[in-house]
């Protein structure tokens, strides 16, 4: 197996981006391990990542430090790094060539869909195993050896204190919350770029690129299908449909169409929104999925025969009864 054939499903890498612990592992210490790397290669690592590259390298290693494993298309990486494709194109490259990251691409996707993971990072195995389903055996070894030096993989969380530069003083409660301002970071900058799209075709471009889950498609689908809905909701159809959750189910989906025409329904009798609809719409929609979930769990916990719950009351024909008099 090459880097070259790797590939993996968006569902399962967005998934375990999810639910995998985040584990940061300091920036500086990436770095030095790259430069260290490129060094023993003969090479010098400003030839290697000169200017626009080096900001590819430093936005990968940003996006995967937290929990090991992201994606990103080619053109989303340029824009982040401020260069072009191209540049993008050779800065991959080389990334690919210190070993010390695993470059794959998206399955069934267009081209231009980069997964990158850091080797060195404690999720490592659990990547393999997870997202790209590779089961612990030679494949393994052929990926995680690939190139010879690499930084020490970190055993668990606790160990994560050792492996900052000297000026830090953070433990691993600081770096988990920096962890989850970083996620918080990246998900404004995606809704950003939904709101702030230019054009119909450039939102459109947005929605392909970031919403994972069919019934993402389908919430967002229902606002712009609907022309009566107010024009609040219109506008922030992008944020509602990527709020509406990459793990999104058919369940999930009426339950958030039922938030929106809710919210339509409070603003057409001129209510005012105190927040944003995309906030509004969190509380209203987190609330009908938590609610039904609790009376779930709450007739399976204590069940109740439904002669039970029937209310006893008499039968009268009032047919007769009318015919009689």
């Amino acid at each position: 197996m090459t880097n070259a054939f790797l590939t993996a499903y968006n569902q399962d890498v967005q998934k375990f981006i999810r639910t995998a612990e985040s584990v940061s592992i300091t920036k500086e210490s990436i770095f030095e391990a790259i430069e260290e790397k490129v060094f023993s290669m003969g090479v010098s690592f400003s030839r290697m990542f000169p200017n626009r590259q080096r900001q590819v390298l430093d936005e990968v290693v940003y996006l995967t430090r937290s929990t090991g494993v992201w994606t990103i298309g080619r053109d989303k990486l340029a824009e982040r790094a401020g260069c072009g494709v191209r540049t993008v194109a050779s800065a991959v490259k080389a990334i690919k060539d210190t070993g010390l990251f695993l470059v794959a691409r998206l399955a069934n996707q267009r081209a231009g869909k980069y997964i990158f993971v850091l080797k060195s990072h404690p999720n490592f195995q659990r990547i393999l195993k997870e997202v790209f389903f590779v089961e612990e055996s030679t494949e393994i070894e052929d990926i995680a050896h690939h190139s010879a030096p690499q930084i020490a993989p970190l055993q668990n969380p606790e160990s994560l204190v050792t492996v900052r530069t000297n000026s830090e003083k953070q433990d691993s409660n600081d770096l988990n919350h920096s962890s989850k301002q970083e996620r918080d970071i990246i998900c404004n900058a995606i809704e950003s770029d939904l709101q702030n799209a230019m054009d119909d075709e450039q939102e459109a471009k947005h929605v392909d690129d970031y919403f994972i889950s069919e019934y993402q498609h389908e919430v967002y689908k229902y606002i712009r299908s609907n022309d009566d809905l107010h024009d609040s909701i219109q506008k922030a159809a992008p944020i509602l449909g990527l709020r509406t959750g990459s793990n999104a189910t058919r369940y999930s989906a009426v339950k958030a169409i039922q938030a929106i025409i809710k919210i339509d329904g409070f603003l057409k009798r001129e209510g005012v929104a105190r927040e944003s609809i995309a906030a509004l719409f969190d509380k209203i929609y987190k609330h009908g999925v938590n609610m039904d979930e609790y009376e779930k769990k709450h007739r399976k916990n204590h069940p109740v025969s439904e002669q039970q719950n029937r209310p006893k009351f008499h039968f009268y024909n009032w047919l007769e009864i009318r015919e009689s008099n």
